[in-house]
């Protein structure tokens, strides 16, 4: 998307006097991110490193901590986002985002495992043979 690149360059000039902003660093990402959320495009790994550097200027940035959040979502890794969801709360405990989407994973997490049981047995794992040979 054209307003996206054209947010970005202009971010960048911004930034180049002042790249060791927390800010600054986390605009980058969230530029980054929503373009490829709207876009539909693979979500660029220069987010993550976008935000870890803001994160590593400033240890206290919850939109910081909240993006990456977003960012492990999108790319599957739940467990990870969920890490980053509660991290976000611990900096700031008013952080309804980041609580919300701890509620969200927790309770798809929670789906997940129901539907991949079936009377206290794992779907699509094989019964371990060598477990009853020890009774």
């Amino acid at each position: 998307n054209k307003v996206y690149a054209r947010a970005e360059t202009y971010l960048v000039r911004a930034g180049d006097a002042n790249a060791k902003s927390a800010e600054y660093q986390f605009l980058i990402a969230k530029n980054l991110y929503h373009w490829s959320v709207e876009t539909g495009q693979e979500m660029p790994a220069k987010i993550k490193g976008a935000l870890e550097n803001a994160l590593a200027l400033n240890s206290q940035y919850y939109d910081a901590y909240l993006y990456l959040g977003y960012y492990f979502k999108q790319i599957g890794k739940n467990d990870l986002a969920l890490r980053k969801f509660k991290e976000a709360v611990e900096v700031n405990q008013k952080g309804h985002e980041a609580a919300s989407e701890i509620r969200l994973l927790s309770m798809r997490t929670k789906e997940e495992k129901k539907k991949s049981t079936f009377f206290g047995l794992t779907l699509g794992k094989k019964p371990d043979k060598d477990k009853d040979k020890d009774k």
